[in-house]
């Protein structure tokens, strides 16, 4: 009983800070414009920036401003038809995510919710949002989020002013950079990235773990650990020789630059084999984010790791 109470004045006390913030958001909202909240991680957000264009192009508003995550705030700004942002930090998007889906304001206030429906449930001695299953695929779903209707194709990310680094290009040019957790996908197992990782070595590489401490992460043995801002990952990724990432928001982001990018899914499609081809995964649409050539999807499949790493080493940069 009295883990119930003390569960139940935490979210009460939650609750009355998120509303605090909401209420700030529509007195700190410029006239005429829409503010758009993106509760979740960095692929999610992209999600949204890319079709700022579309949103204002269905609802004729002067004006999107994006209310993000800190850390999140530059690279929105990078999506020419974002007006402004308005940034928070992780505790009080937690705060204010949480009093939108209690109180279902998915669409008030010309405030809009950019993530899926949910519920606030207890369970297990705490509350866990349950969201609503999708099922459709993400560019489709996004533009459902944001009330917008028809086929809308994704904006592009303006690109970062420096194309030509010399001292980049001198470090990472005979550099492969691993991207090897996920918080939403199943990991690889390590054993997979370690014969990775001893392929390239053998032939000459120096080989990055893409590391900034956080829980889910681990270093690949025989790596170096590259800690980065995601603005600095966005910089640097096109000089690399090859980047290999498990399917993550990343992989959104490094899809708008000029990275030499190869995705790996864990999900078992054995029909379709270890190379997949753009939309064989029906609800991932990262490929409408580029029309460049360098850009390649693969399926981590047991038993088949040699061949997944001679088929990635074809496409490494000389």
């Amino acid at each position: 009983m009295e883990e119930w109470r003390d569960a139940i004045n935490n979210i009460t006390e939650r609750l009355e800070k998120g509303e605090q913030l909401y209420k700030q958001l529509m007195e700190a909202r410029p006239e005429g414009a829409d503010l758009i909240v993106c509760p979740e991680h960095l692929g999610d957000t992209i999600w949204i920036a890319v079709f700022a264009s579309a949103y204002l192009q269905e609802h004729n508003c002067n004006s999107v401003y994006y209310v993000v995550k800190e850390f999140q705030n530059e690279m929105v700004m990078l999506f020419p038809d974002v007006g402004g942002t308005i940034a928070l930090s992780n505790e009080e998007m937690t705060l204010l995510r949480t009093y939108m889906i209690v109180m279902r304001l998915w669409n008030q206030n010309h405030i809009i919710y950019a993530h899926s429906r949910a519920d606030l449930v207890y369970k297990d001695n705490r509350f866990l949002f349950v969201q609503y299953p999708e099922g459709i695929s993400m560019a489709d779903t996004r533009l459902r989020w944001l009330g917008v209707n028809g086929n809308y194709m994704p904006s592009k990310m303006l690109q970062l002013e420096d194309d030509q680094d010399t001292e980049l290009s001198d470090m990472f040019g005979k550099a492969i950079l691993l991207l090897p957790t996920a918080q939403s996908m199943q990991s690889i197992p390590k054993a997979f990235w370690k014969s990775l990782v001893e392929r390239y070595l053998d032939e000459g590489y120096t080989v990055y773990t893409n590391y900034n401490g956080f829980k889910y992460e681990y270093v690949v043995e025989g790596t170096k650990p590259l800690s980065s801002t995601i603005m600095e990952l966005a910089r640097i990724s096109p000089y690399f020789a090859q980047i290999i990432a498990l399917r993550s928001g990343a992989c959104d982001l490094l899809a708008e630059t000029e990275s030499n990018l190869s995705t790996l899914y864990c999900y078992e499609m054995p029909e379709r084999g270890i190379v997949l081809n753009p939309g064989d995964v029906k609800w991932d649409s990262i490929h409408l984010l580029t029309d460049r050539k360098e850009m390649y999807y693969y399926q981590y499949l047991p038993g088949e790791s040699d061949e997944l790493i001679s088929v990635l080493f074809e496409h490494v940069r000389k």
